[in-house]
């Protein structure tokens, strides 16, 4: 039920200008970090985690006399129809140093620069040496990754003492950044399910304050937490009412912190006479939110009464093609299905030959593309697709609902068969 990671995928050569754009603005956010650090770039080692679909503000500063190591679990490939388009563009837009960008272009390769390149999980950057880094950089990747405080201790482990990093982390839920809290009112297995079958792609659901207890756990002191924006008012009026009545771990997560929704961390390692101090504080406090968490979920699971379901048949008259990989079922008395203000509220399960398919909750657009079992129960109509993509009208198998049984009780739905 996986999908190409976003780096994998097939660039959009239409975009080209508003890719090198944003190349300059890579760079020029990186060089002000740098400076706010009192990081100089030649000479020095700066390592970058999860650099994104190109390569060319990297190239730049390398050229500007940086080392340069560049670490992604899904590092980018070189693409022909691609990059060296890009990589002119920003020649010709650029008029400081860019030597290394016009090497690759010349040889069709990344390889010809003096950038080095590591297909390694931020978990375990194997490749990358202890104490190598005068700095290190992510920009909205902390958010996507799966063992925090895995990473946290890898960033510490690849910087020299009294070297700097700087991680501006996204902390929304990135299927709408509109309502950017909805991840957090998810059952926590359930997330983990749907997060997985997209990479973490939308986002991994720590909060500001675990980040911060990651990093000082790893011997970091945080010089600078910068937050740049805050959820809007009304929003959150309306989302922290189902925070605090989910079976999330979040549900009595400090108000204060939920309302973070982006902000940078500017970090100092620590030297090696101070390690101990600040790690043990940071282990301390992490150690207090693994407590706050698991008692949320074990006070949940004391008052979760468990629900009894049954199964309503699905006819194949009763299915139509929506788009794409996706096929729709009408069902207008069906309860409590998703929707703009809740988009976890349905309990509705759809199985095929009797096996769960999912995940549930699934964006539109990922049942269209991506299919691979995905459906959503939203509002009055069910969109899903089949686990192999074929089509449900024509391959014989059997389609049922699992529902509760107080919808069944309570008259609100009818069998979809006639």
């Amino acid at each position: 039920m996986s999908v190409d990671p976003v780096n994998y995928r097939r660039r959009d050569a239409a975009a080209l200008e508003r890719d090198v754009s944003y190349a300059v603005a890579t760079l020029e956010t990186f060089q002000s970090v740098l400076a706010q650090c009192g990081v100089s770039i030649p000479g020095s080692n700066l390592v970058e985690l999860g650099p994104g679909s190109d390569f060319g503000a990297q190239l730049i500063l390398a050229s500007m006399g940086a080392q340069v190591t560049l670490v992604d679990r899904f590092l980018t490939k070189w693409d022909p129809e691609y990059h060296p388009r890009l990589y002119s563009s920003l020649a010709e837009r650029w008029c400081g140093a860019k030597g290394e960008l016009e090497a690759v272009v010349r040889a069709g390769t990344h390889a010809a620069s003096s950038l080095k390149l590591v297909e390694n999980p931020a978990e375990d950057m194997q490749e990358v040496q202890n104490s190598a880094a005068d700095f290190v950089y992510s920009n909205a990747v902390l958010e996507h990754i799966i063992d925090m405080e895995r990473v946290a201790n890898e960033i510490a482990r690849i910087s020299k003492p009294g070297a700097w990093s700087a991680h501006q982390i996204d902390w929304r839920d990135h299927r709408n950044f509109d309502r950017p809290l909805e991840h957090l009112s998810m059952p926590d297995e359930a997330f983990k399910d749907a997060a997985q079958s997209v990479h973490y792609e939308f986002g991994n659901r720590l909060r500001s304050i675990e980040f911060w207890a990651y990093f000082e756990a790893a011997g970091f002191s945080v010089e600078t937490r910068e937050v740049n924006h805050v959820v809007n008012s009304d929003y959150f009026a309306e989302a922290l009412p189902r925070i605090r009545s989910s079976q999330s771990s979040y549900r009595n997560w400090p108000e204060d912190d939920l309302k973070r929704i982006s902000g940078r961390f500017y970090l100092k390692r620590h030297s090696d006479s101070a390690m101990v101090t600040g790690t043990e504080h940071g282990n301390d406090i992490a150690a207090l939110i693994g407590a706050l968490k698991k008692t949320t979920l074990e006070l949940v699971a004391e008052t979760n009464i468990e629900e009894e379901f049954e199964e309503i048949e699905v006819g194949v008259d009763e299915i139509s093609p929506e788009e794409g990989h996706g096929w729709q079922i009408a069902v207008p008395n069906f309860p409590h299905g998703d929707d703009v203000d809740n988009s976890w509220s349905s309990k509705l399960r759809l199985l095929e030959n009797g096996n769960d398919l999912g995940p549930p909750h699934s964006l539109h657009a990922s049942i269209r593309s991506e299919g691979r079992g995905r459906y959503s129960h939203w509002e009055s109509t069910l969109f899903f697709s089949t686990s192999d993509n074929s089509s449900p009208i024509a391959n014989k198998r059997r389609y049922t609902l699992r529902v509760p049984t107080s919808w069944v009780e309570s008259r609100q739905i009818y069998s979809v068969i006639e």
